[in-house]
Parts: C-alpha cells; sequence; structure tokens
C-alpha cells in the first residue's frame, strides 16, 4: 500500500491539486486498499467516488478551459459541466497519439510532458510545434461540435506524439456533445442571448483556424518551391554549361 501511495503522490496531477483534497484522496485511497486489497497508482482517478473525481477535474482543469478560444464566454458553470468529462490519459515518450491525415476525435489538455506536433509534405520535414504543460491541442473539434450544421470533420495536417511521457486529459468528440446536449436542457444557461453570443465566439474561432491553416499552408508552399528549386538548380547549371 506504502509504494502505491507514494507513486501516487509523486505523481504530476497529484502535486498540482490543493492540500485539503490531497488529503481527501489519501482518505479514501486507504479505504479502498482496506476493502479490497488493491489500488491502481496510475488510474488512481477513476477510483474515487464521482463527487471528489468532478471536484478534482475541475481543479486541474477549469482553468485550462478558460483559455480555449471556443470557450472564452461560456459560464463557469457550462466549463464545469464539460470537465466533469475529461479522461486521465498517459502517453509512454515517442507515442503517436495522432496521425496526419486522420480524423481529429478529442482535445487533449496537458498538465505534464512535452507533446510534438509535427508538419510535413511529400515525406519533407517543414516544421513543429510544441505544447507543455497547460496547453492545449484539439480546438478543431469543439468548433465543429458547436456548429454542426457545417457538417465538418476536422483532420489533423500534422503528426501529434509524445516527446516525453505525457499526462493529459482528453476531451472526446462524443463526451463534449454530450456536455452541451445536457446543457441545452437547462433554459437559464440555453437561452437565445447565450446562443447569439457565442455563435459569434464560433465564428470568429472559425475564421482564426482557416487563417492559421492558410498560412501554414503559404508557409509549407514557399518551403517546397524552395526545395524543388534547390533539386533543379544543379541542373539548369549544367544545362547552362552545356
Amino acid at each position: 500500500m506504502r509504494l502505491k501511495v507514494q507513486e501516487i503522490v509523486r505523481s504530476k496531477t497529484f502535486k498540482m491539486l490543493s492540500t485539503n483534497r490531497r488529503e481527501q484522496i489519501k482518505s479514501h485511497l486507504q479505504y479502498v486498499w482496506q476493502e479490497t486489497g488493491v489500488v491502481d497508482g496510475q488510474h488512481f482517478l477513476d477510483i474515487l467516488p464521482s463527487g471528489l473525481q468532478e471536484d478534482v477535474l475541475r481543479e486541474l482543469c477549469l482553468e485550462m478551459l478558460k483559455k480555449v478560444y471556443v470557450f472564452k464566454r461560456f459560464d463557469e458553470q457550462i466549463l464545469k459541466e464539460i470537465c466533469d468529462h475529461l479522461k486521465p490519459v498517459l502517453y509512454a515518450k515517442g507515442h503517436c497519439i495522432v496521425r496526419k491525415d486522420e480524423r481529429i476525435k478529442a482535445m487533449f489538455f496537458i498538465i505534464g510532458g512535452t507533446v510534438l506536433f509535427t508538419v510535413t509534405a511529400r515525406d519533407s520535414y517543414f516544421g513543429a510545434e510544441e505544447y507543455r504543460d497547460g496547453e492545449f491541442w484539439g480546438e478543431e473539434i469543439a468548433i465543429s461540435c458547436l456548429h454542426p450544421q457545417w457538417n465538418w470533420e476536422p483532420m489533423s495536417n500534422g503528426k501529434v506524439r509524445a516527446a516525453t511521457e505525457v499526462q493529459a486529459f482528453a476531451l472526446e468528440l462524443d463526451d463534449l456533445n454530450k456536455a452541451l446536449e445536457k446543457i441545452k436542457k437547462l433554459p437559464n444557461l440555453y437561452s437565445l442571448q447565450w446562443k447569439t453570443k457565442n455563435a459569434r465566439i464560433i465564428q470568429i474561432s472559425w475564421h482564426r483556424y482557416k487563417k492559421k491553416k492558410k498560412e501554414l499552408q503559404i508557409t509549407l508552399n514557399v518551403e517546397e518551391n524552395s526545395l524543388q528549386f534547390s533539386k533543379s538548380k544543379p541542373k539548369l547549371l549544367l544545362e547552362q554549361l552545356v
């Protein structure tokens, strides 16, 4: 039991919690150990009571959700509902989380480690972007989920992999849909004013996404043209000499 508790106490997830929350978790783990004789150090959140689990998720991820542009003007009650649908994930170093041209099925909120997003064209490497603690990747699913009439399935234009061991929380598309469906049943939250206000945010987010994708494509085209020119330059020089 002591080794399992030490494993949990050393985890990045546990260290980010308040003292009171950590004591609550320790107390419950001791109870679980006495009752079952088994404590899973890597998935300790799964064995917590639903109320305590919700408190932990909100304490760890609520502020990160507020950084998502699509969620900027969501009331805190809505963000808490979304928080409750987050799932802890752990990736070993080098693990491929999302492949290029693969459908994006989840947003990832990183609480430990580094995620690397690399972009290539015709098997040539052109750039990379790192996502670290407190950052997130995959905002496109929120845009598509909040605007279903577009009938748009976001695809990854690069590969997402764990550059180190990564601890994160995943918000899957189906779970986001469930959270929003539940919100729609609350008249005080899902009002015409709420829908109008957030429709503007979604439109802005969509244009930001399209602009970023266009800028990336321009960069790729420039790099690819440069690469093609570099390859053809010796041939041109040889033709001039002849």
